[in-house]
């Protein structure tokens, strides 16, 4: 029988359903508790929530400028793999070049 699911799906539910008081009485007492916020940098919180807030209000996304002392050089294989990949520098990663254009931050 699969009518609303295998019997894995039919027990899967069964056991969100019985779990699910739990869960939410855990999520009210550590609300506010363990956030993204908590393991960054006051700056770097900061710039995440700027992009988050634009992104969610439709409005375009602010660029923030990286320094640039760890940017790749063209000794570097993986500055050399995307470059054979046809990425361009200061272009977007992705087929459509609609990725990310500043370098992930260490």
């Amino acid at each position: 029988e699969t009518e609303n699911g295998t019997w894995e799906h039919k027990q899967r539910a069964a056991e969100i359903e019985s779990t699910t008081p739990q869960v939410e009485l855990v999520n009210t007492l550590n609300e506010g508790k363990h956030h993204l916020g908590d393991f960054l940098p006051t700056e770097e919180l900061e710039r995440f929530m700027s992009r988050a807030t634009a992104i969610k209000a439709g409005r375009p996304v602010p660029a923030f400028q990286s320094d640039n002392s760890d940017a790749l050089t063209e000794e570097n294989i993986g500055f050399k793999m995307l470059q054979r990949a046809g990425w361009k520098e200061g272009t977007g990663l992705g087929a459509t070049g609609s990725g990310i254009v500043q370098p992930i931050d260490r």
